[in-house]
């Protein structure tokens, strides 16, 4: 499943609440890590152990997606009943190896729509999981979304190409519509936001 919204609209806290609840069934938690922002402390507050998660940290999508892939093959060879959850936190923070390695500066600029391309590929390999262990795998992808521009166009649309949207079997558009704020010491501050969840697909 895939949760889209813009910056500080929950994308995390969801994907933090999907992990504790996985460890507490017992489910082996793998975290694509591409932002590098998950926090560990915040998620043994909800009730998680992040000392059991098996973590993927790069935003190289498709070195995430191999080490993705050997963690699941490892486990299940070592488990074949195990269920697994994947988090990818997330497909608009993570980057092709062209896009990566060029410099500001280069006059080499990588192939338009490489990301897409590599973020297509990312999803076939996770459909031939599920394909190969059935009934084991879910997965938790955040992803981005940006103003739509030109003519006559409104709202928000999510970033990763027509793959990422034609794969996943339901999508969640979250909007944060109010922040919470206390005031501590005498100063404001910020502990939540109040987020609308708005389902834009569902196959499930």
């Amino acid at each position: 499943g895939q949760f889209a919204g813009r910056p500080d609209s929950g994308k995390s806290t969801v994907a933090a609440e999907l992990i504790v609840d996985a460890q507490a069934n017992g489910d082996q938690v793998i975290v694509w890590d591409s932002e590098d922002k998950l926090d560990t402390n915040r998620l043994k507050s909800m009730g998680g152990n992040p000392d059991e998660i098996l973590l993927a940290k790069t935003n190289e999508i498709l070195k995430g997606a191999e080490l993705l892939r050997k963690y699941v093959t490892a486990i299940k060879d070592q488990s074949p009943t195990a269920k697994i959850l994947l988090v990818w936190d997330s497909a608009g923070g993570s980057q092709s190896r062209s896009h990566a390695e060029r410099e500001l500066d280069s006059e080499k600029h990588g192939q338009p729509g490489q990301d897409a391309k590599e973020i297509a590929q990312v999803m076939r390999m996770f459909v031939s999981l599920i394909n190969k262990y059935p009934d084991s795998i879910a997965i938790y992808i955040a992803n981005q979304t940006y103003a739509k521009i030109g003519f006559m166009q409104h709202g928000d649309a999510a970033s990763g190409g027509f793959k990422l949207e034609f794969h996943s079997s339901f999508i969640v558009f979250l909007r944060r519509v109010k922040v919470l704020t206390r005031i501590v010491k005498g100063v404001k501050v910020k502990y939540g936001i109040i987020t609308k969840a708005t389902v834009a697909k569902n196959h499930l």
